[in-house]
């Protein structure tokens, strides 16, 4: 049986130092966009949280809920 080889790149993560600062205040900010696209869930503050450990998570589904930021990860509040 012939031999199958297959290859796998891993993408370039890159450092703070190595991104293009100018771009990034040029252009929108797309990294929650992206994450969401690839179902991660993610995290954000607006004029919602009026406590600082209070934030919004955001799911994939569109779904946000009022989380509590905890030693124990986040704890929902509210579903918004």
């Amino acid at each position: 049986m012939p031999e199958i080889s297959v290859s796998v790149e891993k993408p370039k993560v890159q450092t703070v130092l190595e991104m293009n600062i100018e771009k990034i205040e040029k252009e929108p900010f797309t990294v929650p966009d992206e994450m969401l696209a690839r179902g991660v869930p993610i995290l954000y503050v607006d004029e919602r949280c009026t406590e600082d450990d209070l934030m919004i998570m955001e799911q994939p589904d569109g779904q946000k809920f009022l989380v509590r930021i905890t030693d124990e990860g986040p704890q929902k509040v509210e579903t918004l």
